[in-house]
């Protein structure tokens, strides 16, 4: 799959240039990706490892519920993260 990428913002950091990039796809899917010194960092799709590691990271803390972390691609997954602290 290709993506055509836009960049909409950069800054230059201790570690290296970090960008962040609008992607659209050959699919029709459009989303944004962060990297640093030209190495992939995170992107909006693909988000598993979000969704495993706020529950854990919150039941840590013994406050789990509804609420607004994550990004917010879908409506439906907002109960499994917790609510604002």
């Amino acid at each position: 799959m290709r993506l055509q990428t836009t960049v909409i913002d950069r800054q230059t950091t201790p570690l290296g240039e970090l960008v962040l990039e609008r992607y659209d796809a050959e699919t029709g899917e459009v989303g944004y990706q962060v990297s640093i010194d030209g190495a992939f960092l995170m992107a909006t799709h693909g988000c598993a490892s979000e969704r495993s590691l706020a529950p854990l990271a919150y039941a840590r803390l013994g406050k789990m519920g509804t609420g607004k972390m994550g990004t917010g691609r879908k409506n439906g997954d907002r109960h499994r993260f917790p609510e604002e602290i």
